[in-house]
Formats: C-alpha cells, sequence, structure tokens
C-alpha cells in the first residue's frame, strides 16, 4: 500500500538512496492517502539535484493533491463537530495542521526553485503564500526576513528573524542576522550572545568566529 511505499521511500532517502527512495515515492503516488507526500519528496529529490523545473512541477502537484484533502478533511471536521465528536474533531484538527504544514513547504519549495528571481512578484507570494500555510517555519521567516532586510526594512526584518529562531532555535543563520542586527544598532552584549549561540550550533562558522575577536 501507499503508506508502505511512503515508509520505505523514507527509509531509503535517509540512506541516501535517491534514486530506490524516487521509485517507493512513485509507489506512494499511486495511493490516495499518501499521494501528496509522495508527490512532494519527488519533488524535494528534484531540488536537491538541480532539476528545478521538474521539481516545481512536483511541489504545484503537491498543491493540487492537498487542496482536495484539504476541503475533505475540513467537511469531515465540522461533521465531527455538528455530532459533538470532540474525540474525532481533535484527530481531524491535527490532520489538518499536517496539511497545512505541507502546503507551506510545498509553497516554499517552488520558492526555492526560483531563487534566483526571488524578488519578483510571484516568486515572493510563493514565500509569503508558505508562511500563510505555515507561520512557524522557521526557513520561511528568515528567507522573509531576508527579504526585508534587503527593501531597508530592517524592524521588520528582525521580527521574522525572531519569529524563526523562536520556533527553531537551531536555525544558526537567524541568530547570526541577530547578532549582526545587535552590533549594528550598538546593542554589543546581545551581538555576542548570538555569535555564541551561532559558534555553538555550527562550531566552523567563520562569520562569528570573526566578530567575537
Amino acid at each position: 500500500g501507499g503508506k508502505a511505499a511512503l515508509q520505505i521511500a523514507q527509509i531509503r532517502e535517509r540512506k541516501g538512496d535517491k534514486e530506490k527512495s524516487k521509485f517507493y515515492y512513485e509507489h506512494a503516488i499511486e495511493s490516495k492517502d499518501t499521494k501528496a507526500l509522495g508527490e512532494f519528496h519527488i519533488g524535494k529529490i528534484l531540488k536537491e539535484e538541480g532539476k528545478v523545473k521538474e521539481a516545481e512541477r512536483f511541489f504545484k502537484k503537491c498543491l493540487l493533491s492537498l487542496e482536495l484533502e484539504l476541503k475533505v478533511t475540513t467537511r469531515a471536521k465540522d461533521d465531527f463537530i455538528g455530532k459533538s465528536n470532540f474525540h474525532g474533531s481533535r484527530k481531524i484538527i491535527e490532520s489538518l495542521q499536517n496539511i497545512r504544514q505541507c502546503m507551506g513547504r510545498a509553497y516554499f519549495g517552488i520558492f526555492q526553485c526560483n531563487y534566483d528571481r526571488r524578488t519578483d512578484k510571484d516568486v515572493a507570494k510563493s514565500l509569503d503564500l508558505a508562511l500563510i500555510s505555515y507561520p512557524h517555519f522557521a526557513e520561511a521567516n528568515y528567507e522573509k526576513g531576508l527579504h526585508l532586510l534587503d527593501s531597508g526594512k530592517k524592524e521588520e526584518a528582525n521580527d521574522y528573524f525572531i519569529k524563526s529562531v523562536e520556533n527553531d532555535w537551531n536555525h544558526w543563520p537567524s541568530h547570526l542576522k541577530l547578532g549582526e542586527e545587535s552590533m549594528a544598532s550598538g546593542d554589543n552584549q546581545k551581538a555576542e550572545m548570538h555569535f555564541k549561540i551561532v559558534l555553538d550550533l555550527d562550531p566552523k562558522n567563520k562569520m562569528a568566529k570573526k566578530y567575537l575577536k
């Protein structure tokens, strides 16, 4: 079945066997329950291989599958609530959260596939849609912060870097940016704290070492 194929694909992917993992993800796509996840993971592998056009196509397919799942699951949630089945409602709400999280990752995948054109309106929209779907996505918050920083909106950018580390403390690029911004505003103590965090997470980081000299 689809779930078994998905599990085998994920094991193969962790072992670095991308061809075999793609083979099993393709099998997962054949099952309605695992179609979207199969499409997402194939997109991710293709992106890592530098096949960005093919990857984008799979991310878009994944989003179409997830839109359908979202409609079906939302209807089921309304039915459970209508029948006062709160245990069932809770499980459905978890499913909705997982769907939205995957949508956020798929939109972000499209953004990454077009990273060279990230300032273009349509590409930037993919990043915004990623954050609307999955507001706690550290990497997307970081990229939004970079975009705002490039536009000269330092305070707004900082808010996104803060959101990034609040949702994933291990996201050292956000700590690095917070350190740089703290240093620029004269708060050397806060800057030092962030640079030390960067080195704790990424001991070979040359930029953090340079700033702490």
